[in-house]
C-alpha cells in the first residue's frame, strides 16, 4: 500500500559543493549515461508533493494490529512528507529532504549542479534517492551536451 524509506530528514544537510563531487557522481543512477554536468533529473508532471500531519505506516499499523493497539488516546501528530503518483497510483514517503531534493529536479538543474548543494557525506545518500526514484518511476533522467 505505502513504500517507505527513500530517504530520511537526517540524512542530507545543505552545505556548499565539497571537493569530493566526482566520487559522488560516480555512482550516478543505472540509466544515466554520462557525466553528472551533462544528466538532469526530471521528475514526473504528475507527482505530487504533500506533507502529511500524520504517519500512514503508523495508523496502518495500529489499525492492523488488532484491538490491543487500538487505543482510545488516537494517534500521535506526526508530520512525514511524501510524493503521490496519480498515474501510478502509489504514495511514496520521502522525508523533508527528498521533497528538496525533488524540487530542482524540473530539467532545469544538473545532476552535478544539485549534488553540488549536497553535504558531502549524503551524496551517496541522494544519488540513493535518485536512483529508487527512477526505479519507482517517479524520475527519469535527460541527457545533454
Amino acid at each position: 500500500m505505502i513504500d517507505l524509506y527513500l530517504i530520511s530528514r537526517t540524512h542530507l544537510a545543505f552545505l556548499p559543493a565539497e571537493k569530493d563531487l566526482p566520487l559522488a557522481m560516480a555512482k550516478a543512477p543505472q540509466s544515466a549515461r554520462g557525466p553528472a554536468s551533462h544528466l538532469y533529473p526530471v521528475r514526473p508532471g504528475d507527482l505530487v508533493p504533500s506533507t502529511l500531519a500524520f504517519n500512514l505506516d503508523e495508523i496502518r499499523e495500529r489499525l492492523a494490529g488488532g484491538s490491543e493497539r487500538r487505543s482510545p488516546q488516537g494517534v500521535r501528530r506526526c508530520p512525514t512528507s511524501y510524493v503521490f503518483s496519480p498515474l501510478q497510483e502509489k504514495l511514496f514517503e520521502v522525508g523533508e529532504d527528498g521533497l528538496s531534493l525533488l524540487a530542482p529536479c524540473d530539467g532545469r538543474f544538473s545532476l552535478a549542479e544539485i549534488l553540488a548543494a549536497v553535504a558531502a557525506p549524503s551524496r551517496e545518500a541522494a544519488l540513493t534517492f535518485f536512483t529508487e526514484l527512477e526505479g519507482r518511476g517517479a524520475l527519469r533522467w535527460e541527457t545533454r551536451a
